[in-house]
């Protein structure tokens, strides 16, 4: 029950800072309470993502996922727990080694089969590539003063686009409002994504995100999912 109300209630009352004034959002950063609740839901995060766990970690052992343990990097409240580093995906093959939370693999893990049945439908190719702008980054959310983002604990990923077998590069900048064929499939990927999780966003949902798919495995579930699809 803990875990449910901190999961769900802290993150909804933190987000709302964004949509309120300036003037009050100044105030309310420089109350000792509120610095309290960011600091406490902050170091919290990784512990509460429970599927984000040794047993995770072990399972993806016997998976179509090449990785490594890793290490935790760690700066102040920015850390990875379970952390692993990743050279491939099913069939998709990472530009660089790139470290993520063990929940957040498997979720690409299974998004994965989703977008080559997607690629192979719309190019009659597989996807050979997953093409990023990286993962773990120690930053909090933008407009959202000392919230750490999810790329924060390596459970994000910034997606700009794909390879495929035949040497196309599909990207997200580019293709988004593309050619009709681009567009449909890219639309299609981000919509699969909504079932893997928690947060999908597009070029749609703001400006920040005009050339990538901002994918992660935070503790919500929120309608940005779909909003910023389809709106």
């Amino acid at each position: 029950l803990l875990i449910a109300v901190v999961g769900l209630s802290v993150p909804i009352a933190l987000a709302s800072v964004a949509y309120v004034s300036s003037d009050f959002q100044n105030w309310l950063t420089h109350r000792e309470s509120f610095r309290f609740l960011v600091s406490t839901y902050n170091e919290a995060r990784p512990y509460l993502n429970v599927s984000n766990s040794e047993r995770c970690v072990a399972h993806l052992k016997s998976e179509d996922i090449q990785f490594q343990v890793s290490p935790r990097p760690a700066e102040g409240a920015c850390f990875v727990r379970n952390g692993i580093s990743v050279t491939r995906i099913g069939l998709l093959d990472l530009p660089r080694p790139t470290i993520m939370t063990c929940s957040l693999g498997r979720s690409l893990l299974a998004w994965e089969s989703n977008l080559q049945a997607l690629s192979r439908q719309a190019f009659d190719v597989n996807a050979t590539e997953i093409l990023h702008f990286g993962t773990y980054s120690c930053r909090s959310i933008a407009n959202r003063p000392g919230i750490l983002s999810e790329h924060a604990y390596a459970n994000a990923i910034d997606v700009s686009g794909f390879r495929l077998s035949d040497g196309r590069e599909i990207s997200v900048q580019q293709g988004w409002a593309g050619d009709a064929e681009t567009s449909q499939f890219l639309q299609a990927v981000a919509e699969s994504a909504c079932h893997h999780f928690s947060v999908v966003l597009t070029p749609n949902s703001n400006r920040a995100h005009h050339d990538h798919f901002h994918l992660d495995d935070g503790l919500y579930q929120s309608l940005h999912c779909w909003l910023g699809i389809f709106r």
